[in-house]
């Protein structure tokens, strides 16, 4: 929070008929008073933008992402304690549902291969002093260690940040490596979770 006590968000998502998603939502709303309820309707493009003001132009950022086999007590647990000792107020952990749609297209169907991860967890770290990066992404790392146990060994692409395209694209590495290869054989295309042309 912007006085610094650190919360817990569910963020909400639902798209058909407003009623059916009052349905779905009565659970939480019921768990107890949030602190904050922003909860409506609302268009798709404005809830892209519902981080925005957290997230302003010119801040550091280092972000690992681990497909979960599940969000057991051990995952819970290693949140926990390292949250206790954040370096940055700015930061936030997400796990995030990778269920409905996103689970029923076949891992060879898109580029992101790890679709058996029913969750992902985002370790979104951000700060504004350059001189606390190395304490925020040694944080960042060690909590990524410390979850990998409990993960399919899939990597997102947006939070991939030192790790190999293998682990990015998992299984559809070598036929993105062979349409690369076919659409830029000089490896013009290079930054990032580079693809090598295969040879």
């Amino acid at each position: 929070m912007p006085d610094g006590q650190k919360v817990s968000m569910i963020a909400l998502g639902y798209s058909g008929p407003i009623e059916a998603g009052e349905r779905l939502i009565a659970p939480i709303r019921e768990f107890g008073p949030p602190l904050v309820d922003l909860v409506r309707p609302m268009p798709y493009s404005e809830m892209n933008t519902l981080i925005d003001t957290a997230n302003p132009p010119g801040q550091h950022n280092y972000w690992k992402w681990n497909g979960l086999k599940g969000v057991t007590d051990e995952v819970i647990d290693a949140v926990v304690e390292a949250f206790a000792r954040v370096p940055s107020p700015q930061t936030a952990v997400i796990i995030d549902q990778l269920h409905g749609t996103a689970s029923r297209v076949p891992a060879d169907a898109t580029a992101f291969a790890h679709r058996e991860a029913p969750h992902g967890l985002v370790i979104s770290s951000t700060w504004t002093d350059a001189a606390d990066t190395e304490a925020n992404i040694t944080w960042t790392r060690e909590l990524a260690a410390a979850t990998a146990p409990y993960s399919t060994g899939g990597v997102y692409v947006n939070s991939a940040a030192g790790d190999k395209a293998e682990a990015t694209y998992g299984s559809n590495y070598q036929r993105l490596s062979a349409v690369k290869a076919k659409y830029d054989p000089t490896n013009f295309f290079r930054s990032d979770q580079n693809i090598k042309p295969a040879s």
